[in-house]
């Protein structure tokens, strides 16, 4: 016969089994939501941009040719006075050319010139630094070269190439002059670092991200075309390089 001492005892285990449950719930709870952070939150952001860190080598095949795409874009030549291209219409200026005149001079606008500068070689696919945009020396955009490294993001971002040229940007949105007395305004856009460079010939624009599965660094990097057309743009992609440090733990 059911009593009503047995249907309280009953009801009272019930009851116990369902706060010991909602009790282990409401602890759980918060260690799920510390380890699922927000896509946008500000920890995960800053997570994303620090994948930039690290020593990158130029994926070649995922690459394209900066100086192939001036060329296209100058209806098979590259235009006067861009970054890589033959100053003021001058003869050669092209990387391993007889080059296009000294920098500032009536035939040395862009990148122009002979020799690989800092240490590109003429094959390599990279316009030549040294050249002029305007009144300012422009250097060509690391991002050109074949290898590079980013070894900080604070108190300011550092790039370095193979032969210790140091780049360093203020990622605050706010103009300043760098070493060649160009404006450049740096800025994060979430993950993305974007890079604005004014020179004597128009603004170049470089945006960077890193990819994961498989981590890789993209570089887009668009230049406005001098002689009016339209703008240049060259995609780079580099892969995770392997350092001396790691190679000595191999």
């Amino acid at each position: 016969m059911f009593s009503a001492s047995a249907f309280l005892r009953r009801s009272g285990l019930a009851l116990w089994a369902v706060a010991a449950l909602v009790l282990a719930g409401t602890r759980a709870a918060p260690r799920v939501a510390a380890a699922e952070k927000p896509a946008g939150s500000a920890e995960a952001v800053a997570a994303a941009q620090q994948k930039l860190v690290g020593a990158w080598k130029l994926n070649a095949e995922r690459s394209e040719d900066p100086r192939a795409k001036m060329r296209e874009a100058g209806g098979g030549r590259v235009p006067g006075g861009m970054p890589g291209g033959p100053g003021g219409g001058g003869p050669g200026g092209m990387p391993g050319g007889p080059g296009g005149g000294k920098p500032g001079s009536p035939g040395g606008g862009g990148w122009g010139g002979g020799t690989g500068a800092r240490g590109v070689p003429p094959t390599s696919g990279a316009p030549q630094s040294g050249g002029r945009l305007g009144d300012a020396s422009f250097t060509r955009p690391i991002a050109f070269g074949e290898e590079l490294t980013v070894t900080n993001l604070t108190p300011e971002i550092t790039m370095v190439d193979p032969e210790g040229e140091i780049r360093r940007l203020h990622a605050d949105n706010k103009g300043y002059k760098d070493s060649s007395g160009l404006e450049v305004k740096t800025r994060w856009e979430g993950a993305r670092l974007v890079v604005e460079t004014k020179t004597g010939r128009g603004l170049v624009k470089e945006t960077w991200s890193v990819d994961d599965d498989p981590r890789r660094l993209t570089v887009l990097v668009r230049m406005d075309n001098p002689s009016g057309g339209a703008a240049v743009s060259v995609r780079r992609v580099f892969d995770p390089a392997v350092t001396a440090a790691e190679r000595e733990e191999r």
